[in-house]
């Protein structure tokens, strides 16, 4: 079972109208996933880990991951994102992951007494699914310090044309009450929790 497959994955160092188009005077990274995990802007290069392998994206190439052990190691560079910042994927979410129904897109794991780490999920309750932001808030503790906020449920369309299911989903920070989620290039909305 493939979960979800990444055609390009941005981070901006700007909390911008989000489009599926960044200047690459506002991109701190860039990942286009075809057959490589190398940044062509920020040389933060990743290492595919587990069930991760490459296979046909949206434009090009694109990741694929089995929903149960992969990911792409970015290593500690983006542990402490300061605000603002932008995180965009091109998804396709091909059914529930193994591990249950997270799908994360991008997540800092910034493991120390004051966890400050952010996370960038795909949450699946078929045949809906919802983005989910989480903002640690550096009292320490992963669970119970976090600012969350979660798109409405959203119809997960697998074969819709012409996208054939993905979704170009957005993330845009500018700081903890200032969260905004984008699913092909429009604000879903959302709410707070937290």
């Amino acid at each position: 079972l493939i979960a979800s497959a990444f055609g390009l994955a941005t981070i901006s160092d700007n909390h911008l109208p989000v489009t599926n188009a960044f200047s690459s005077s506002d991109l701190v990274s860039h990942w286009p996933l075809d057959n490589s995990a190398s940044d062509l802007v920020g040389g933060v290069d990743g290492t595919l880990v587990g069930g991760s392998s490459f296979t046909a994206g949206h434009t090009g190439g694109a990741l694929s991951l089995d929903g149960t052990s992969g990911y792409v190691d970015l290593g500690e560079s983006f542990n402490s994102l300061t605000y603002p910042f932008t995180v965009s994927a091109w998804v396709r979410v091909d059914g529930r992951s193994n591990n249950g129904p997270d799908m994360p897109i991008f997540v800092t794991d910034d493991d120390g007494a004051t966890y400050t780490g952010f996370q960038f999920m795909v949450e699946t309750e078929t045949p809906t699914y919802q983005l989910v932001a989480d903002l640690m808030d550096g009292r320490g503790g992963r669970d119970n310090n976090r600012i969350t906020k979660t798109s409405p449920s959203l119809p997960l369309d697998i074969t819709v044309s012409p996208s054939n299911g993905w979704r170009y989903v957005a993330v845009a920070v500018g700081g903890p009450d200032d969260i905004s989620l984008y699913v092909d290039c429009v604000d879903v909305g959302g709410t707070y929790s937290g």
